[in-house]
């Protein structure tokens, strides 16, 4: 009995002390009284009391710290700023938190609302496609939290963020849009990859962010999705999620997250890369990047062009070649049953579609049907080999006959024979060399006063990539007459006429 009643005094004794140390901090019990306190206490409990009241003290103190001595400054540059339309601000939008002393605070809630419609507040770990009113951030080490803030809703317009922390007064950050905004997106890189479900694709999907000029728009956020719609179409998630974001560089290239194959849905997916706040009552500026899933290991890890036909090709015909390339894994050794997609940006087609897949053959060899030239255009030819990232893209150019011209780079050279010439022309079609493949005539029209006038015989015609060499020799009748020069294709089409004297 005696036992616990001592173990009851002393826990007494020890309550008795917390409160004391209370009372000192906050009832302001003055001092002598205190120490009148302390030393009546037995000597034995006394540093017991020194422990608790140290522990008390550092409790109230950083209560009273929290509570009173914390401050918030924005960061240099942060405030006052102006950025595009749907843009992240050139420099962040945070603050650091300071303690009484000036140190910077650690695990400090700092939280960023958005005053208005035209900034809003963006959570990088929400990857939908609107801005948020506010989000809370806590500070690292350094003291700094810094909250991603964009334009939206209408550009050209204004909107005040603050960033508050208990126990501090309130940072507002002025901030505004521009009126110069994305309106176009176009594919850079990544598209037509491969993938086998559940493997990373080998490299990330580009974009590149342009105004209505043609103008790349740095610090454009994007969003990217490549979930599927409906089930219908394979899919791909970055960090298990259908949706990926990215701002774009002093370029206007965004660069999406890593990406990882989903399910296996008939095998081809695509990921739509949109602007991600679109003006108020508009469509979102967006364009879709090709993908495919398939359920096989791909061990291929490099594809070389070896061969592939001329760079130009006239409207309404087919390249003389196909493209071909060798498919090889990471040893060099040819890969076969490998899938190769060749696609065309342009209009133009191989059998009939705007891409084919092929699989490689035993030697690595993977071959395009002949391409068809369509449109007038000039064509990106991408040729994407599993496993191989951005892959091969080679340009063609589609041109139309009637809009080549031929200019003679050299005057007529008289031959020591009477009546033989020779000169070398150039072919361009909008200002851009042709390889005229199709150059199949030459015809004579006769001078009127000479009827006669004519060529002995017909030209000998030497192309070389975009000119062309003739060699030919008069009849003896005296005259000028005019040198006709054809292309032959779905229609006869006359593109030049030199004189010969």
């Amino acid at each position: 009995g005696t036992s616990r009643n001592m173990r009851s005094g002393t826990l007494t004794t020890r309550w008795s002390s917390l409160q004391f140390v209370t009372n000192v901090k906050w009832n302001e019990v003055p001092l002598r009284t205190a120490v009148r306190a302390y030393w009546g206490v037995p000597s034995r409990e006394r540093p017991m009391i020194r422990w608790i009241a140290v522990a008390a003290s550092c409790v109230f103190s950083l209560w009273s710290f929290a509570s009173h001595a914390v401050t918030i400054e924005p960061l240099p540059g942060s405030t006052p700023q102006t950025t595009c339309f749907s843009c992240v601000f050139p420099n962040p939008v945070g603050v650091t938190v300071r303690g009484a002393s000036g140190e910077p605070l650690a695990g400090v809630a700092v939280t960023f609302t958005a005053q208005s419609n035209y900034v809003g507040m963006v959570r990088f770990d929400d990857f939908c496609c609107v801005a948020y009113g506010e989000v809370t951030v806590t500070t690292g080490a350094n003291g700094v939290a810094i909250g991603t803030a964009l334009t939206t809703f209408i550009p050209g317009e204004s909107g005040v963020v603050t960033a508050s922390a208990d126990g501090a007064a309130d940072v507002a950050f002025a901030l505004s849009s521009s009126t110069q905004r994305a309106t176009t997106i176009a594919v850079v890189g990544g598209a037509g990859q491969f993938a086998q479900t559940g493997t990373f694709f080998a490299a990330p999907w580009k974009v590149r962010l342009l105004d209505a000029a043609g103008q790349p728009v740095p610090n454009t956020m994007v969003s990217f999705y490549a979930g599927g719609y409906g089930g219908a179409m394979s899919s791909a998630t970055f960090n298990s999620n259908d949706w990926g974001f990215a701002v774009a560089d002093a370029d206007g290239i965004a660069t999406s997250p890593a990406a990882r194959a989903g399910a296996i849905v008939g095998d081809v997916g695509y990921v739509d890369a949109a602007l991600k706040a679109p003006v108020d009552g508009e469509a979102a500026p967006s364009v879709p990047i090709e993908f495919h899933v398939v359920p096989y290991a791909i061990t291929a890890r490099r594809a070389t062009l070896v061969s592939a036909p001329p760079d130009s090709l006239m409207t309404g015909t087919f390249a003389a070649t196909p493209y071909v390339v060798r498919v090889v894994n990471a040893s060099g050794q040819p890969v076969a049953g490998m899938p190769v997609a060749f696609s065309t940006d342009c209009g133009s087609a191989f059998d009939g579609a705007a891409e084919q897949i092929v699989l490689s053959d035993a030697q690595g060899f993977a071959r395009s049907a002949l391409l068809e030239a369509s449109v007038p255009a000039m064509c990106n030819i991408r040729i994407n080999a599993a496993g191989v990232g951005d892959g091969l893209v080679v340009s063609m150019h589609v041109f139309d006959p009637n809009a080549v011209v031929v200019t003679p780079r050299t005057a007529w050279v008289f031959a020591k024979t009477k009546h033989a010439y020779q000169v070398v022309v150039d072919f361009t079609e909008s200002g851009m060399p042709i390889q005229p493949a199709s150059l199949e005539a030459v015809n004579v029209l006769h001078d009127r006063l000479s009827p006669r006038a004519g060529l002995a015989s017909p030209p000998a015609i030497s192309i070389t990539n975009g000119s062309a060499t003739l060699d030919l020799r008069a009849n003896n009748t005296p005259g000028t007459y005019d040198l006709e020069i054809v292309f032959w294709g779905p229609s006869r089409a006359r593109v030049h006429v030199l004189q010969v004297p």
